[in-house]
């Protein structure tokens, strides 16, 4: 779901008992209900491969369903995608919430807004009910378990590979050179992600050397 169906739902009072998708963080700001959030923090760089391919590669979608951006990114190549303002540091931005995420992108590069942006985000991140890291898929299942009381919980199904979405590893055109390029548009994803890596670990590292079977 797009953050604008869910501020749209929020403010007529949907009584849904969860959302779920791609929502920047800010949700309780348009309902008097209680709000838990629960998130899955992802490698930037395999984060922003899968996006970019994921919107190029919906061929067989109808043309009135295709993705608003697929035309953009049919133009231009993958640094090019992740220099534009609107895209650079989305995971981020999404963690910070709507007012950083819905900013002017051109004020997105002030220092002072950057600084403020990755507090917020590490903020929001530490306020989760539950959160996970990707690259620890399993562990990450445990935790979400333990935190909401699941009695069973899937092992190895992820949307991507049933989807095939192509990954970094999977892709013989990217050139390692630009590399570097593509993680000076995702810098503060990664300031993000290692702080993520290291709460997790403080958090959940006990659950790792569990026996319960989910």
């Amino acid at each position: 779901m797009r953050s604008a169906s869910v501020t749209r739902y929020a403010r007529h009072g949907w009584k849904a008992p969860a959302f779920i998708g791609h929502i920047p963080h800010g949700l309780h700001r348009f309902t008097r209900r209680p709000v838990r959030y629960a998130t899955v923090i992802r490698e930037p760089l395999e984060r922003a491969v899968s996006w970019y391919y994921y919107i190029r590669g919906q061929d067989d979608i109808d043309l009135w369903e295709r993705h608003p951006l697929r035309n953009f990114a049919d133009r231009v190549t993958l640094v090019q995608f992740y220099r534009d303002a609107r895209f650079e540091n989305r995971q981020a931005r999404f963690m910070a919430g709507l007012p950083y995420d819905r900013l002017d992108p051109t004020l997105r590069r002030s220092p002072l807004f950057r600084q403020r942006l990755l507090a917020a985000a590490k903020r929001n991140l530490e306020s989760c009910a539950v959160f996970g890291v990707q690259a620890r898929f399993q562990d990450t299942v445990r935790a979400f378990a333990h935190t909401l009381g699941w009695t069973s919980a899937p092992q190895e199904t992820r949307w991507a590979a049933a989807t095939k979405r192509r990954t970094l590893q999977d892709i013989d055109d990217l050139n390692p050179k630009i590399l570097p390029k593509l993680r000076e548009c995702h810098d503060l994803d990664y300031e993000l992600y290692f702080f993520a890596q290291q709460l997790f670990q403080a958090r959940y590292g006990w659950l790792a050397k569990t026996k319960v079977d989910l």
